[in-house]
């Protein structure tokens, strides 16, 4: 079991905060930027956390697909996972 609970990511008050100001290289290449990331096989319980004032400034050339920019708070590709609690505001991505 993994817990991961009362943590500020970012700043409450400060915009862009946490910022991924350049686009990724190369070109077409992908660009995420994640409060919380959870890659493994595990039961985790994620909580109470705040997570705030994130941006994503990356900006293709053209566009292929909103896959190449994702922006998120909370994020879990495997494993079981409980949230409970979390903030999650005032994050920004390629407009």
């Amino acid at each position: 079991m993994v817990t991961i609970t009362n943590n500020l990511i970012g700043s409450s008050l400060t915009a862009n905060s946490i910022n991924a100001s350049n686009a990724a290289t190369p070109t077409g290449a992908f660009q995420y930027l994640n409060g919380i990331l959870n890659t493994g096989n595990a039961t985790l319980t994620i909580s109470n956390n705040i997570i705030a004032n994130l941006n994503n400034a990356y900006a293709p050339s053209s566009f292929v697909s909103t896959s190449n920019s994702i922006t998120s708070g909370i994020s879990s590709t495997f494993g079981t996972v409980t949230l409970n609690g979390n903030t999650i505001r005032i994050y920004r991505d390629w407009e």
